[in-house]
Formats: C-alpha cells, structure tokens, sequence
C-alpha cells in the first residue's frame, strides 16, 4: 500500500495554469463563480480519504 502524500508546502506548488484561457476568448470565457442551489455529496471513496490523509469519520 502506498503512503498518503503530504500536501505541498510551497503556494507555488498549487499554482494552476489556465491553458484554455491562454488560447484566447475562442476557447475561454471567464464567468463569476456562482453557488450550487442544493449541493449533494454523489460518491465517496474512503482509500482515496486516506491518501490525503483524512480521518476515517470524514
């Protein structure tokens, strides 16, 4: 079994590169974010909890 990673440390390492975005308006549209009207969870995978090393009563 592989250990769960440690989340990076470094801002910089969570840095996103919108690639679509550097393509132009033909492929990207910026919207404002808008919230879910009734959120629900749909799955759960309790190895995948355990990898990002969270507690098991999630």
């Amino acid at each position: 079994m592989l250990a769960p990673p440690h989340p990076p440390t470094d801002p910089a390492a969570l840095a996103w590169s919108n690639r679509f975005r550097q393509l132009g308006p033909a492929f990207y549209t910026a919207l404002p974010s808008q919230p879910l009207r009734a959120p629900h969870w749909v799955a759960r995978s309790d190895d995948c909890a355990q990898r990002l090393g969270l507690p098991a009563d999630w």
